[in-house]
């Protein structure tokens, strides 16, 4: 009944607590890219289905950090309303007191591995290329302020300015998606188009050079109107080079003789990350437990708690992230980093297990 009553206050607390910090943070990460909507006149849908892609990697830090503030929370309300004082003057112990942590912190350490396997890697992996494709988008629409725009398709455009009604004037534009040919086109105006999504532009008054390679031959057409297809640069995807945060688990230990050290050491460093970083959940609520265990619960010292147990967290999320970063130039500090986090861990185990007044 203890662990049920304690357990349905802390999901509670959790579930509140993890949502605001995650849409918070969401929020923060989202407004970088709100040029998408006014440079690509992206539609709300468009712009959330990019953005939707980053709250599996938010989770895995916002998940351990609201765990253990909805500890501090939970407990210390029940210490200000004497239930724990009951419960210590029963002869109820620390450990049963702090089943409900340990048994929801292993629920969602597994949740955490689980992400860190699959789920945030493909997330991640989404969000990569939805926005290589939507800063392709921008690449070629910024040709209507005047600016060159290379892509590694091979597809230039350039244009002089852009009149009061939005046209483009004295347009060029290379392209050499075709290895036998090479066009370049020139328009005295133009307009660039979105249709379904795709830049279209449409050439006014000019001519087009076609170069065969081959035949060394030039053709050319003078035209009144004619609609440069882009489709072709702008749907063709190649394949892209993924960061160690966007492979999956199994893909971070690879054979080394298929790698280089140097990302070898990268890859390795990731994936020791991945298995040590959600030890944190257990650490972290463990620490705000003990916190509210040792002052009994005092309403002066409230506060004081809480900027410990914010202090604490902080501390070794800096500290998590610090020896990670360095794990990845200097591998034998994974294992170090495993000493850490795992004794750190024991050590507040074995403290809860002969907690004394």
């Amino acid at each position: 009944m203890l662990t049920r009553y304690i357990g349905k206050m802390l999901i509670q607390r959790t579930f509140f607590l993890v949502l605001g910090l995650t849409m918070a943070a969401w929020v923060g990460q989202s407004l970088r890219f709100s040029r998408l909507i006014t440079q690509c006149n992206m539609s709300s849908y468009g712009f959330l289905k990019i953005a939707i892609y980053l709250f599996p990697d938010l989770l895995l830090l916002t998940l351990p950090v609201g765990f253990a503030l909805s500890v501090g929370i939970v407990y210390q309300q029940l210490h200000l309303s004497c239930q724990l004082v009951v419960l210590r003057s029963i002869g109820t112990s620390p450990a049963a007191m702090a089943r409900p942590i340990l048994l929801l912190g292993i629920g969602i350490m597994s949740f955490l591995y689980g992400a860190n396997t699959y789920f945030s890697p493909l997330a991640l992996q989404c969000f990569k290329d939805e926005e290589s494709r939507v800063l392709k988008q921008i690449q070629i629409l910024s040709a209507a302020e005047g600016g060159k725009v290379t892509d590694h398709e091979g597809i230039s455009i350039f244009a002089r300015q852009k009149d009061e009604e939005g046209a483009l004037l004295d347009i060029i534009m290379h392209d050499r998606h075709d290895p036998t040919t090479r066009r370049s086109v020139y328009a005295k105006r133009g307009h660039l188009l979105q249709q379904e999504g795709i830049p279209r532009l449409i050439l006014e008054q000019g001519e087009r050079n076609d170069f065969d390679t081959i035949k060394q031959q030039t053709t050319t057409v003078h035209f009144d109107k004619y609609e440069a297809d882009l489709s072709q640069s702008f749907l063709v995807t190649y394949e892209r080079t993924k960061k160690p945060h966007e492979l999956f688990f199994i893909e971070l230990f690879p054979d080394p003789s298929t790698v280089s050290p140097g990302q070898l050491n990268r890859l390795h460093a990731e994936g020791h990350h991945r298995l040590i970083s959600p030890l944190l959940v257990l650490i972290f609520s463990l620490i705000s437990f003990l916190m509210i265990l040792k002052s009994e619960g005092e309403r002066k010292t409230s506060a004081k708690n809480f900027f410990w147990i914010g202090f604490s967290v902080t501390s070794l999320e800096c500290l998590d992230l610090s020896v990670f970063n360095l794990a990845s130039e200097y591998p034998m500090l994974s294992f170090v980093h495993y000493g850490l986090m795992g004794g750190l861990l024991i050590f507040l185990l074995l403290r809860l297990l002969v907690w004394k007044r």
